[in-house]
């Protein structure tokens, strides 16, 4: 995303198209029942759930582990 919005804002022609997932699912209910059911279990801080749902650049956060497991292996 973060590479698209630079290309737009350079030549200003439009790349990247963002809906958030509640107005999806306010189209198409079943979509909407499965993002909050992807939320229930696995939790909002999740780096897929904010990156595929909530539409956020994380910047390198979310790696594989947690720093705390980084210092224990």
């Amino acid at each position: 995303m973060t590479h698209l919005a630079a290309l737009e804002t350079r030549d200003g022609v439009r790349r990247l198209y963002k809906l958030p997932w509640p107005e999806v699912g306010a189209e198409m209910p079943a979509y909407g029942e499965r993002v909050r059911a992807r939320i229930a279990q696995h939790g909002e801080s999740r780096p897929f759930i904010r990156t595929e749902y909530a539409l956020e650049v994380l910047n390198g956060e979310g790696g594989l582990f947690a720093p705390q497991r980084i210092a224990q292996l």
